[in-house]
């Protein structure tokens, strides 16, 4: 098979062509579930198998999207909190003893069932399954918790 090149004038005619199917495949991407509002702009996190992707809406438009890894979204900082506590439920604590790499893909798993949800579009993310409210950091990270 041959190996060709793409120019920018085909990926420009290519984004002309398929532009009205694009934008619909971008608001499909939007999670109502998951939008911080920080008065300023609105994120909406749409949580993928193996990536985030943020969409930054500003007043009613989209301004930006934005890839994320799970590592970066689920901070050390909250890792290390997790693993230094005590009185977590039976379950989690089981799992944080197995190490951060298994509560990250603890929460990982619990943000992909959308089972953490964000609070009144606030910093605040409940984890219902183990009552625990996470905060997110500019809406772009998890970094501390309240047990």
């Amino acid at each position: 098979m041959m190996t060709y090149f793409i120019k920018e004038k085909a990926l420009k005619n290519y984004n002309q062509i398929f532009q009205n199917k694009i934008k619909s495949i971008i608001f499909e991407m939007i999670n109502e579930n998951f939008i911080y509002d920080n008065n300023y702009q609105k994120i909406s996190l749409t949580f993928y198998n193996d990536y985030i992707i943020g969409i930054v809406i500003q007043g009613e438009e989209i301004s930006d999207l934005v890839q994320l890894s799970y590592d970066f979204f689920i901070s050390n900082e909250l890792l290390d909190k997790i693993s230094t506590l005590s009185n977590l439920p039976p379950r989690l604590d089981r799992i944080r003893l197995l190490g951060k790499d298994k509560i990250r893909e603890e929460i990982k798993e619990a943000l992909r069932l959308g089972r953490i949800k964000l609070k009144n579009r606030s910093k605040f993310v409940y984890w219902e399954k183990y009552e625990i409210k996470l905060i997110m950091k500019d809406g772009l990270r998890l970094f501390d918790l309240i047990v």
